[in-house]
């Protein structure tokens, strides 16, 4: 069996459309998704169920999540990339948004098709794999964060796309200021050798 064929068929049994060689997932017609850096994608999948950023009556967070590179992607119900611009505008993200590295992926879009869990072997360090790899029977967009309207839920634990998108703005900021504090204190460490140099 060669890794296409099984990925293929893995994906087939959850009803996830794949495209293109080597195969991607098919953003927009069972699911959307929203990609971030890693560096903000990991600690906002390591958040645990139940958490303070843990939706309504103790449902998770987020669903399914994948990495790939320096890239997470959670994944979201179908059409829910269209309603997060109007989110960060609403949780007073938006001046930021461009800054944040958060984007939606919706119809059109693709993400890397990780192995399926458990597969064996491994890959290049680039390779995508599952964080939170979909529950087999709740891959359905029950499973999948959604915009809650009016406060009706669906049935069932499903994760909120507003707390999910305010949590994922968040984790994106503290890894800016991660990386512009880190910036700046490599510049004044390369100033002060350099001070020491000129007055050696």
């Amino acid at each position: 069996m060669t890794l296409w064929g099984g990925l293929r068929r893995y994906y087939a049994r959850l009803g996830w459309p794949l495209t293109g060689e080597p195969p991607r997932l098919a953003a927009g017609v069972r699911f959307d998704a929203l990609r971030l850096p890693a560096a903000a994608g990991l600690p906002l999948v390591a958040r645990r169920p139940g958490g303070a950023a843990a939706g309504a009556g103790g449902a998770p967070l987020l669903g399914p999540a994948l990495r790939a590179g320096g890239t997470v992607w959670v994944l979201l119900a179908e059409g829910a990339a269209a309603e997060v611009p109007g989110l960060l505008e609403w949780l007073e993200w938006g001046a930021l948004a461009d800054e944040l590295g958060l984007a939606p992926v919706g119809a059109g879009g693709s993400l890397p098709a990780p192995a399926p869990p458990g597969t064996p072997g491994g890959g290049p360090r680039e390779a995508a794999v599952w964080l939170r790899p979909p529950v087999p029977g709740r891959e359905g967009e029950r499973a999948l964060p959604a915009l809650v309207l009016g406060g009706r839920r669906p049935p069932g634990p499903a994760p909120d796309l507003v707390r999910l998108v305010d949590t994922a703005a968040a984790e994106c900021h503290r890894a800016r200021l991660r990386r512009v504090r880190a910036t700046a204190a490599a510049a004044a460490a390369a100033t002060r050798a350099d001070q020491a140099l000129a007055f050696s």
